[in-house]
């Protein structure tokens, strides 16, 4: 029997990194062994923040790039000190609306480096041997649909993967926290206070 399988897809432009050498180029999701919190299944460092892929949704946390970049400067020139006290930040979530409870995380190109963690006087809050991976996948979020995180030409990118006897119009995203949404040439634009995230409008296809 032929069973066929649908991808909806879309890239979010607005922050692209890459890696040089041997490594793999793109986000590293690394995972949650306790130095965050317990909501938080991976975070990838992004230009100008964070993303936090959590239990129930994605938490965007960004800052002023430009402010931060005077703080770098200031760092190496005395005379151009900045400290971080000023930073302005902004933080959005996207919440999964009425998904499935209990979907499965599998991972995928695992770092060959890990990560420790040694936040404050607090040792319930350190961390040894977390290691990044550059695709994560939430297993039945929705039934039959599968939800994966990775990068594609430096490029932050997700798919919803519509297994046989998925229903794609279950998908729903509750975007909270941005200064401003509108969609502008087939783009949703995400406005905050420190700078603009955009996505590019969904496409699906048939593997």
């Amino acid at each position: 029997m032929h069973r066929d399988v649908f991808l909806i897809s879309l890239l979010i432009i607005g922050i692209p990194y890459f890696s040089c050498g041997q490594q793999l180029a793109g986000y590293k999701f690394i995972e949650n062994k306790g130095q965050w919190e317990p909501s938080v299944n991976f975070r990838a460092d992004i230009r100008c923040g964070f993303l936090y892929l959590e239990n129930d949704g994605l938490l965007f946390n960004l800052y002023d790039a430009k402010e931060f970049n005077n703080y770098i400067k200031g760092h190496f020139d005395k005379e151009q000190h900045h400290d971080l006290n000023g930073l302005q930040c902004h933080a959005y979530t996207v919440k999964f609306l009425n998904m499935n409870e209990d979907y499965s995380i599998f991972t995928q190109l695992q770092t060959p480096e890990y990560y420790n963690y040694n936040l404050g006087r607090d040792k319930n809050r350190w961390a040894s041997k977390a290691y990044g991976f550059h695709r994560t996948r939430y297993e039945n979020l929705y039934d039959n649909i599968d939800l994966q995180f990775y990068s594609k030409v430096f490029n932050l990118k997700y798919d919803f993967i519509v297994k046989p006897g998925g229903n794609p119009s279950e998908i729903a995203l509750a975007y909270d926290g941005a200064d401003e949404l509108f969609i502008k040439n087939q783009r949703l634009y995400i406005k905050t206070s420190v700078n603009t995230i955009i996505e590019d409008a969904p496409y699906a296809y048939q593997v």
